[in-house]
């Protein structure tokens, strides 16, 4: 389980088809992305901002991705436009006309692209569109300088996997722990680079606080054990922190607030200093198989924990990544999604395990998610905006990301990333 979420928020600005006016004739005024249209059949259909592949003439060639709702289901496809494009680069203007649609794709709907071929063809029929030139030139050079772009390095090296069966914490810490006096009572230390509150005083058990319990192990990385509350000043250090919303109390309140552990049920603590993922079972591994596959999964955990039958070997899904052992306690390693066993593509779509279809690289769903993750979005932040909640304890420490010339700040409770002395990103 993460006690760090952060949500990055990705701003992206299309050039393409960007900021149309009308032209004489029947050219459209309708500028806004995406555009919406409903079909002969009550159906809606969202279109999203087209992207200009080529430009060779008079003629234009682009792909559109589009959003289809259909019996409460939201479907995601795309479809290539070509047609005629007069240019008037004077007046910074290329109008389109004689569009037509073709290839029409709809990977988790198959069957009904023809029909929404000829549906979408109906709209943009005798339709006039005029467009920035511009903005068609810019997009075609972002096109160009994306096929260029050297294929980047990932890495892949497997975090540390925590595997047990009964109920546990994962309490991570950026690296090595960096210690430092806590306010009002400077004897009481803290580890400063954990959005846990962990404590320790010389001579004394080390403390952690989570899930309205106090838990002390005689070494940092435990074993810990539920125990008794330690003086006043330690809880005094951490109300005030909490207050202060400086440190993650992890509290005891799952979705739905109902209690992440029951009354005499104490979970685990686990501490790790480097990228780790804490794989859990309720008691003994149970195992269910996968319908007209070899593949089994086990269905007394939270985690996507597959073994495959034949070979018994173990599967788990991590953050979009597949990593694979031949024990549950590892040694493990990544394996590529087109390296999964065959019968992975075979996973019903009815399946309790059906959501990993998305990071099995070939199926219906993982086109799908290709796809969404290609439409552009737009956000609209303010000049003014100032990030809020940033606590540092004292002078932002810049620690080296591995691998990259970015840095974060080791010492704070939001995540930052320095790209230069002059750019700081704040994810939140």
């Amino acid at each position: 389980m993460r006690w760090i979420i952060a949500a990055i928020v990705a701003v992206y600005f299309s050039t393409s088809f960007a900021a149309p006016k009308p032209s004489s004739g029947k050219a459209s005024s309708d500028v806004a992305w995406p555009r919406e249209y409903t079909l002969s059949n009550q159906q809606k259909v969202s279109v999203f901002q087209p992207q200009v592949n080529s430009l060779k003439k008079d003629q234009i060639e682009a792909t559109a991705a589009f959003k289809l709702s259909k019996d409460k289901k939201d479907l995601y496809g795309s479809f290539d436009l070509v047609g005629k494009a007069l240019v008037n680069k004077e007046d910074n203007i290329v109008t389109l006309s004689n569009l037509k649609v073709t290839k029409v794709q709809i990977p988790t709907g198959k069957g009904s692209e023809a029909k929404l071929q000829e549906e979408l063809q109906k709209h943009f029929s005798g339709q006039e569109y005029t467009v920035s030139y511009q903005s068609i030139i810019k997009n075609l050079d972002v096109q160009v300088a994306e096929s260029e772009k050297a294929a980047p390095v990932i890495k892949n090296d497997p975090p540390l996997f925590i595997f047990t069966k009964k109920p546990g914490i994962l309490v991570m810490i950026s690296g090595d722990p960096v210690w430092q006096p806590s306010a009002g009572a400077k004897e009481l230390k803290r580890v400063v680079n954990t959005s846990a509150l962990i404590l320790e005083e010389e001579g004394k058990p080390y403390y952690i606080f989570g899930v309205g319990r106090w838990f002390s192990s005689k070494q940092l990385m435990g074993p810990y054990a539920v125990a008794k509350e330690p003086s006043s000043k330690y809880v005094m250090v951490k109300d005030q922190l909490v207050k202060d919303k400086k440190i993650d109390p992890m509290n005891n309140v799952g979705p739905g607030g109902q209690p992440l552990y029951p009354q005499g049920i104490s979970p685990e603590i686990f501490i790790s200093t480097r990228p780790a993922e804490l794989l859990q079972s309720e008691g003994e591994p149970k195992y269910s198989a996968v319908q007209d596959t070899s593949l089994l999964y086990m269905s007394n955990s939270p985690n996507s924990i597959f073994m495959d039958s034949k070979t018994q070997d173990y599967y788990v899904l991590v953050t979009g990544r597949w990593f694979m052992a031949k024990s549950l306690n590892g040694p493990w390693s990544f394996v590529s999604g087109k390296s999964l066993p065959k019968d992975f593509a075979k996973i019903p779509v009815t399946s309790p395990v059906a959501e990993v279809l998305v990071s099995v690289p070939g199926t219906a769903q993982a086109k799908e998610a290709n796809l969404v993750s290609n439409i552009p979005q737009m956000a609209k932040v303010p000049k003014d905006m100032q990030p809020k909640n940033i606590q540092c304890e004292g002078a932002v420490k810049w620690a080296t990301i591995q691998g990259t010339s970015l840095k974060y700040g080791e010492n704070c409770n939001t995540p930052l990333i320095q790209r230069s002395e002059e750019h700081t990103s704040e994810l939140q």
